[in-house]
């Protein structure tokens, strides 16, 4: 019997989050998006043009580190892990990785599914 829903307890959300990126290379274009949607996370960060990883600083620090590669998956997961995230943030994280959009869904009409849409929605608008 196929489930139309899956519910996840916000750790559960983060440890998916963190096997999906790991399931792939570094996504720096994905990364940028997180980490310029949710300022709170106080990470400043510089994409190099033409490469696969990312420029970054930690909060308080003003020094930039190149990050690539493995590391800068498992700096991102350490990030969203340790970050004191709401539903909404982690509904936005959700809402930009390709295989969880609600598009990319079997039901696009899923409460959950449209819940993301409109929260990344708003979340997105409120930090433009």
């Amino acid at each position: 019997m196929e489930q139309d829903h899956l519910f996840l307890t916000m750790s559960q959300a983060v440890t998916a989050i963190c096997l999906d990126f790991r399931g792939y290379g570094p996504q720096a274009m994905l990364f940028c998006e997180i980490l310029r949607t949710l300022p709170n996370l106080n990470v400043s960060y510089n994409r190099e043009s033409g490469k696969e990883g990312l420029w970054i600083s930690d909060p308080g620090h003003g020094n930039l580190r190149w990050m690539d590669g493995d590391n800068l998956v498992a700096y991102m997961c350490d990030l969203i892990t340790g970050a004191d995230l709401d539903p909404d943030d982690l509904a936005l994280i959700c809402w930009f990785i390709p295989t969880w959009h609600p598009s990319s869904a079997g039901n696009a009409d899923d409460a959950a599914a449209n819940w993301i849409t409109a929260t990344a929605s708003r979340k997105r608008m409120w930090s433009s």
